[in-house]
């Protein structure tokens, strides 16, 4: 059956870019996809298909607009300090029901295939979390002077082993 879609804008006329973002929308509420074949040509499939079916690719920077869209592409997200895993989880939420998410373990990236929109949250909240840990800890490195290096080993190994005892609880004895 066919289904007509009647576009109305009450402020303005709209330009040729935003009738086809807001095509593209309507297409996507309707699990339908358009995948740009060269300069000339789209190939019209399921949003199910749209990765396979030839999805461009956004590359990192290639995203600078940040417009918000439902226009689907798939993009090569790199991360700095947490692991893919990780980073899944957390994006896992704001996925749209057809996005689609693949850790490249291998370069520390995640490859998402969604629509603008998701993918600018994502980076919202990718950007928040990926970050380096705070130490707590510093390392202080002191020259050993006036000591014997098998010395200096006895007593670290005796500090060790009685940190390691102490750290074990007492058994509880039963009276009888």
């Amino acid at each position: 059956t066919k289904t007509p879609i009647d576009l109305r804008s009450g402020t303005k006329k709209l330009t040729r870019d935003e009738i086809l973002q807001a095509f593209k929308a309507v297409l996507a509420m309707n699990n339908i996809a358009l995948v740009e074949i060269g300069d000339k040509f789209t190939k019209v499939v399921t949003i199910a298909n749209a990765q396979s079916s030839g999805l461009a690719i956004q590359m990192p920077g290639a995203l600078t607009n940040r417009i918000d869209a439902d226009e689907i592409v798939t993009e090569i997200i790199s991360l700095k300090h947490i692991d893919p895993a990780e980073a899944q989880k957390a994006i896992q939420g704001l996925l749209h029901p057809y996005g689609k998410v693949m850790p490249l373990e291998r370069i520390n990236s995640l490859m998402i295939a969604d629509t603008l929109l998701a993918l600018n949250r994502i980076h919202e909240i990718l950007d928040a979390i990926d970050k380096p840990l705070d130490i707590k800890e510093q390392l202080v490195i002191r020259p050993i002077l006036h000591a014997k290096a098998s010395d200096v080993k006895a007593k670290i190994t005796e500090i060790l082993e009685q940190a390691k005892g102490q750290q074990k609880a007492p058994q509880p004895t039963v009276a009888m």
